[in-house]
């Protein structure tokens, strides 16, 4: 299984933007499955 500390390593993501995406998942976790169905109907 691919963990956050693997997708992180990949990408290179800094620590602010570590920072960023934990501030933003309580927005986006409760309508995770309608953001994944739109992203892919796009």
């Amino acid at each position: 299984m691919i963990t956050f500390r693997d997708i992180k390593d990949h990408y290179r993501f800094s620590e602010p933007e570590v920072e960023t995406l934990r501030h933003l998942l309580p927005r986006v976790e409760p309508p995770v499955g309608q953001i994944t169905d739109d992203f892919y109907i796009f």
